[in-house]
């Protein structure tokens, strides 16, 4: 009867992917990885995985080849085997983190997954030995660890809790053992638990074929997503390997975001030049958090910059002050092309692109017909813009941008003429460098603020205040967010407080970045009709990709399927 139940539904699944591809999804990988994936997840009843596997890139499990690891199995962990090079667990990911439909809020109570399946699948091959069965049967230890989770958080009533009562009652759920399963990372210690499941080991080649090296070269973030900054904890983080030859790993970790998580990925990290130069990206090793709580961030970053040839202090900023949903950033050159195609995939978000190379901006180009992401922050370093080069990539639309000089050199925000908020320019000149501006990207009627900025760009204190004075001023009128110049730093220039004296010896995006962030997130609820909702407090997650994208006709033909198996 069993046997019969699994090909009905082998069956079905075929069916309902293949009419999905017809309907005009770009975002599919071959059926028969998928059908693997929901193979091993049929069980899970719990889990709407469904809707949320099919919105980003959907690869199979790939068992690493090394000399201690021997991947034999049946026909099914065939397919996994020979999947696309990478651990991905994109769906399984995705599977279990739709908080939105079953805790009603942007709290992100199913990260433990995420964790576990990274770590099980890395470890347990590569340091363990183990094969592909044994891995598969973590992954299903996994999902009935999700299908509790999920029992739990359905008889909650969240409705009248805000942000910040529902991550005490995460916590308190969690630390008082009462979602405690053998096995599975979740018990009285929940942070220490997160920080262990994400542990990755990076930073060695591993012996694979075809230049697949394993970097630590990502490091990824995860905060508990609150509104309100008290009473929050913050979660630990995870080391993400980047892959040569498939980032869907990164991807893995970006697919967080939009679940409601603040997530980091820093490293400035060159896919073509990773063999050649790994001496490099040791300045990127992995970061290992020990600790769960806000409290220790400082302390844990600063015995991570220690270990970098250049330290920042960028991260701990950030962590302080950047605690609240719907933002991702991203910052690091090689993750951009397939960091935006995902994000696009998924729901709005604040992407920042940081030192930008210059080869990256045609792939933006392309890949900006995204109708769901609100407002992207694109800095482009020194080099990479000088006349010539810029206009080989970025042409320029005279009728739409109305560059505002002033005394300092710095140039403004675009021209009320504009007349809607999907066409925001920001340009900055270098001193006495040439102009710079961009072309109105326009992202399909969405808003987007692109900025150009110098990585060696020195302002004073004095022209740094006269900066953000004429900056507020224009943001009030045309409602565009902080513009972030290269080397500055304020602590929070809305409060007006006194800036660093040494502004152009400290690193870029201080803590005004966080300011500048919510005041984006305040534009994205004033501009929710652009989203189909009144508000980002709503799910608008749905209502977006039913109003955007063709795949969404697919996903509810999948889900309704479901709902009849």
């Amino acid at each position: 009867m069993i046997q019969i139940a699994n090909i009905n539904f082998t069956i079905i699944t075929y069916l309902i992917f293949k009419i999905a591809i017809i309907t005009g999804s770009r975002n599919f990988e071959p059926v028969k990885s998928v059908m693997v994936n929901f193979l091993l997840l049929k069980h899970v009843e719990a889990c709407s995985f469904a809707f949320h596997s099919l919105l980003g890139p959907v690869r199979t499990i790939k068992c690493l080849e090394n000399e201690a690891l021997s991947c034999e199995s049946s026909t099914v962990l065939e397919w996994l085997k020979n999947s696309s090079p990478g651990t991905s667990l994109d769906i399984l990911y995705s599977s279990c983190l739709d908080h939105k439909r079953y805790a009603g809020t942007h709290v992100t109570s199913f990260i433990i997954l995420a964790g576990l399946f990274a770590r099980e699948a890395r470890y347990l091959c590569q340091e363990k030995g183990y094969d592909v069965v044994a891995v598969v049967d973590e992954f299903r230890k996994c999902s009935k660890v999700c299908a509790e989770l999920l029992k739990e958080y359905k008889k909650l009533d969240t409705s009248s809790m805000d942000h910040s009562q529902l991550c005490r009652l995460l916590m308190h759920k969690t630390e008082n053992g009462s979602l405690n399963q053998p096995g599975a990372f979740v018990g009285a210690d929940l942070a220490r638990q997160v920080s262990e499941c994400f542990l990755m080991h990076g930073g060695k080649h591993n012996g694979a074929k075809n230049g697949d090296w394993q970097l630590g070269a990502v490091v990824v973030k995860t905060f508990q997503s609150c509104r309100e900054q008290t009473q929050c904890r913050v979660f630990d983080g995870a080391v993400v390997p980047i892959h040569q030859e498939n980032q869907s790993l990164a991807r893995l970790a970006l697919k967080g975001a939009t679940y409601g998580n603040f997530i980091l990925v820093e490293g400035d990290i060159n896919f073509s030049s990773i063999k050649s130069s790994f001496s490099k990206a040791k300045a990127f090793m992995p970061l290992t958090l020990s600790m769960g709580e806000s409290r220790n961030f400082a302390n844990e970053l600063s015995n991570f910059k220690r270990q970098l040839k250049e330290p920042s202090d960028f991260e701990d900023s950030v962590a302080r002050h950047l605690q609240f949903h719907n933002v991702a950033v991203v910052m690091a050159s090689g993750t951009i092309p397939f960091a935006i195609r995902h994000l696009c995939a998924q729901s709005y978000g604040i992407l920042l692109l940081q030192n930008v190379a210059l080869k990256d901006v045609e792939t933006l180009s392309r890949v900006f017909s995204c109708p769901v992401l609100s407002d992207v922050l694109m800095l482009l370093p020194t080099a990479a813009t000088t006349n010539d080069s810029l206009n080989n990539y970025v042409s320029h639309d005279s009728a739409q941008i109305e560059i505002i000089e002033d005394g300092w050199n710095i140039y403004g925000i675009i021209s009320e003429s504009a007349k809607s908020v999907d066409s925001m320019f920001v340009g900055i000149k270098v001193k006495d460098g040439p102009i710079k501006s961009c072309e109105n990207l326009r992202l399909n009627q969405r808003p987007v603020t692109v900025m150009i900025s110098s990585r060696t760009i020195s302002l004073t204190a004095e022209i740094e205040k006269h900066f953000w004075s004429n900056l507020y001023r224009q943001r009030n009128a045309y409602k565009v967010g902080y513009i972030i110049p290269g080397k500055a730093r304020t602590e929070s220039y809305l409060a007006k407080t006194i800036i660093d004296s040494d502004a152009a010896k400290t690193n870029i995006l201080r803590a005004c970045f966080a300011d500048a962030l919510k005041y984006y997130a305040s534009i994205i609820n004033r501009n929710a009709d652009l989203l189909g909702e009144t508000s980002c407090d709503n799910d608008i997650y749905d209502d977006v990709i039913g109003k955007s994208s063709a795949l969404a006709r697919a996903v509810g033909l999948v889900e309704m399927m479901l709902r009849l198996i």
